[in-house]
């Protein structure tokens, strides 16, 4: 069996990183995950691609008879770590933690501002 290299001219936009995670995190915010590679839907129709959802593969129009297509497996939520947007590592316990956490400060924030209102009266 032969090998074959295809290769897909595109262009790729670098854009800056906004910094880190903890440094530009806002309280109560989700984090946003960081991509390491992103097809856009212009990228998908250039290159003819077709998104088979029922065989869970991102196809790449070749135009070979016998492989008109260059295949490969989309990658499950639970297969991506969580820092890249999946689900693998997550820890649902600590993110409800998390989560009663936050709601329980700005419940205790609201309840300060609501006294220092009636003090001031």
């Amino acid at each position: 069996t032969t090998k074959q290299n295809y290769h897909f001219p595109c262009t790729i936009t670098v854009m800056e990183s906004l910094g880190t995670l903890s440094s530009q995190q806002q309280e109560g915010q989700p984090k946003r995950a960081q991509m390491d590679f992103l097809l856009g839907l212009d990228m998908l129709k250039r290159h003819n691609c077709l998104l088979d959802l029922q065989d869970h593969q991102l196809k790449f129009k070749i135009g070979e008879p016998n492989k008109p297509y260059l295949c490969t497996p989309f990658l499950h939520e639970k297969d991506l770590d969580v820092t890249k947007g999946g689900t693998k590592g997550f820890d649902a316990n600590k993110a409800n933690a998390e989560i009663m956490d936050a709601e329980r400060l700005k419940k205790d924030d609201k309840d300060d501002g609501d006294e220092d209102m009636k003090d001031s009266k």
